[in-house]
């Protein structure tokens, strides 16, 4: 079995410097669970208003409503999450991730308009 070579470091050599604090990445990773997951919530509220179809009572109205309602609450929390993650990193995240994240985080809001104008 050969043997593994250990690479060394020299005394007074530094290890790589973090470009980000751990509490900016812990902050990092929380968000972007936070808009994955009102994604899902999203997701999940057009597939069961798709296959209820037109017979949206009962069951499937109430998961419809749990489902935006989630959603709604996830994606609000997202939206407040958003400036503090840009503020706390040294770098911030790429524009087209924070502009996902906002739309993610204000669709639910526009679910809520339009169904209040065709009611």
């Amino acid at each position: 079995m050969p043997r593994q070579r250990h690479k060394h470091r020299r005394r007074g050599e530094k290890q790589p410097h973090a470009a980000e604090t751990r509490s900016a990445d812990v902050l990092t990773v929380g968000w972007m669970l936070v808009v994955f997951t009102a994604l899902v919530c999203e997701v999940g509220f057009f597939a069961t208003r798709w296959f209820a179809g037109g017979d949206a009572g009962g069951t499937w109205a109430m998961l419809m409503a749990l489902l935006l309602f989630a959603s709604t609450v996830i994606g609000f929390v997202a939206l407040l999450l958003t400036p503090v993650v840009i503020k706390a990193r040294r770098t911030p995240p790429p524009n087209p991730v924070v502009v996902f994240s906002v739309l993610v985080g204000a669709a639910p809001w526009v679910i809520i308009v339009i169904q209040m104008m065709n009611s």
